[in-house]
């Protein structure tokens, strides 16, 4: 009795052009539109420390200062919301406590806001009335974190409605200074979260 001959499988052709991988977007949507992971970066910028015309340097820092950052625009451009995690503020003085008598010496305070800011102190009782406070001189490095933590987390805001966001900062106060003269430089960096590309 003869051997049956085995039946040889025959290839698998693949017709030009079609592919059976997945050929939907390049991003797969999720909820609400935010298709990709919340990413945290660090955008920062510089500003002189100058006194005005009474002898006052004044300031506060909080989220919307965070479009100063010659980067805001890079991120705003890709990502739909935003949240400020971190404010970093230093300061670095010109003169390291050698004055001469036409640029006065001054030394005011700074402190930490947990609470909403509408802007800069317009005197040293607005920021020493805080428990966070500590002093700032303009002969002196310092150096002051704010940090969103627990009760006060901020939610996800509209890139576009930055300047409607504000969670407290840093703000810092001096007087007795020579008017209208720099007396150094602030370094802040903002800890921002984005999330939903466009």
């Amino acid at each position: 009795m003869a051997k049956a001959k085995k039946m040889s499988r025959s290839r698998r052709t693949s017709t030009p052009g079609l592919s059976l991988s997945y050929s939907g977007p390049v991003r797969l949507s999720t909820r609400a539109g935010q298709d990709s992971k919340p990413v945290k970066v660090n955008l920062s910028y510089s500003f002189a420390v100058d006194s005005d015309g009474s002898g006052v340097v004044s300031n506060f820092l909080y989220g919307p200062g965070l479009v100063s950052s010659s980067d805001w625009s890079s991120y705003a451009d890709v990502y739909q919301e935003y949240r400020v995690l971190a404010i970093a503020f230093d300061y670095m003085p010109y003169y390291n406590g050698a004055f001469s008598t036409v640029q006065a010496q001054g030394s005011g305070a700074i402190n930490v806001v947990h609470t909403p800011l509408l802007g800069p102190p317009t005197s040293i009782d607005e920021v020493v009335q805080h428990v966070t406070w500590s002093p700032f001189r303009t002969s002196a490095s310092c150096h002051k974190e704010w940090r969103m933590f627990g009760v006060e987390e901020s939610p996800f805001s509209d890139v576009a409605n930055v300047s409607s966001v504000n969670h407290g900062g840093i703000t810092f106060f001096c007087d007795n200074l020579t008017a209208s003269r720099g007396y150094g430089r602030g370094i802040v960096t903002y800890l921002v979260e984005f999330r939903g590309r466009k």
